[in-house]
């Protein structure tokens, strides 16, 4: 078997805020790149393969500064999602934050967004319809 490195991130912050965000792939390509709060969307369409899976997430709605994790399967999706959430949960049980609303789903990178180009969309299975990851995995166990 061949060991792959994972996927890297690398922040350069100041005052302890992020201000730069990139994340390396195994092969060392860039495939995604955060900065001041905004994405690049161009940047994680290069060199992704259709059917890559990343999560979003939205730790305080209503801000829209969000971040992207990609993963390499459903069921590492759903751990993602679970931690996520459960860390901003911790946060406000501690009262490190006094309050939170957070978003956050699974994007699968298609050939074809129905104009023609490539592009992330939400992610659902096309046999069931379930478009929750976790859901989807406990269909599989009930249903192996």
């Amino acid at each position: 078997m061949e060991n792959k490195r994972p996927i890297r991130r690398f922040v350069v912050s100041m005052n302890n805020q992020p201000i730069e965000v990139e994340y390396r792939n195994p092969d060392d390509k860039v495939i995604g790149y955060w900065t001041k709060g905004e994405w690049d969307h161009s940047l994680p369409y290069q060199g992704q393969p259709f059917g890559a899976l990343r999560v979003w997430w939205i730790p305080q709605i209503p801000d829209s500064n969000h971040f992207l994790v990609p993963v390499s399967s459903i069921q590492e999706a759903a751990k993602v999602l679970d931690i996520l959430a459960d860390y901003d949960l911790y946060q406000y049980e501690n009262n490190i934050k006094p309050d939170y609303s957070n978003a956050g789903g699974l994007e699968v990178f298609v050939k074809n967004d129905g104009r023609g180009n490539p592009a992330w969309e939400d992610w659902h299975d096309p046999e069931t319809g379930i478009e929750d990851p976790r859901e989807y995995i406990e269909f599989l166990k009930k249903n192996a």
